[in-house]
Order: C-alpha cells, then sequence, then structure tokens
C-alpha cells in the first residue's frame, strides 16, 4: 500500500513540475516575444511540406503547437492549418483532416514557394 502511495506522489510531483516547466516556458515567450517569433517564409514552407510528406507523425503538432510567429500572414496560415481538422473533418481512421484540407495546406505550399522563389 505504500509503495503505491509513494507512485502516485512521485507521479504527481512530476505532473506538477512538467506544468510548472510549461508555464514558465509560456511566460519567458511572453516577455521575450511579445510580437511573435521572426520565421521566414520558407521555414513556414519547409515545415508545412514535412506534414505532407507524412514522415514526421508530430510534425502537425509541432507547427500548429509552436510559438506565435511575428509576420501576421505566415500566423494567419499557422492557425488556420491548426484548425483544419474541425474544417474539414478527417474521412477515415488515422487521418489528421480530409482530403480537402490536405489541399489547403497544398496550396499554401504552392504559394510559399511562389514567393520565396520571386
Amino acid at each position: 500500500m505504500h509503495a503505491l502511495l509513494i507512485t502516485l506522489a512521485v507521479f504527481a510531483g512530476l505532473f506538477v513540475l512538467v506544468c510548472v516547466l510549461a508555464g514558465l516556458a509560456g511566460l519567458y515567450d511572453s516577455i521575450f516575444y511579445p510580437h511573435g517569433h521572426e520565421v521566414s517564409p520558407e521555414k513556414v514552407r519547409a515545415e508545412l511540406q514535412g506534414i505532407l510528406d507524412g514522415v514526421d507523425p508530430y510534425a502537425i503538432d509541432d507547427f500548429t503547437s509552436g510559438s506565435r510567429i511575428k509576420d501576421p500572414r505566415l500566423e494567419a496560415i499557422r492557425h488556420r492549418v491548426a484548425q483544419l481538422d474541425v474544417e474539414f473533418p478527417p474521412e477515415s481512421k488515422g487521418q489528421w483532416c480530409g482530403s480537402k484540407g490536405i489541399e489547403v495546406i497544398r496550396e499554401y505550399v504552392r504559394e510559399l514557394e511562389h514567393e520565396t522563389a520571386a
């Protein structure tokens, strides 16, 4: 019984520690980057291409859960991509969003590719 209580206390302590660290990271971000991070259109295009390639199963989470982007247009892209699963629900199990949502990401990649090439 004591071992169970100790185990639960350790897990609860780790949970609290992770929450505190996440809060501190958010506070650091809001103090030192109040208007968002400088991110190039090329980097956003590369991250979106990574989502389409499907090599990294966490690519969508990394992109949508990241810090705010200073450029309002790129931030709008990040925000829209984060909502694609609601706008275009998955059509089958294992998908993040529907095929129309994937096409939206492809269009952003083409747009950013064209922009960085010009």
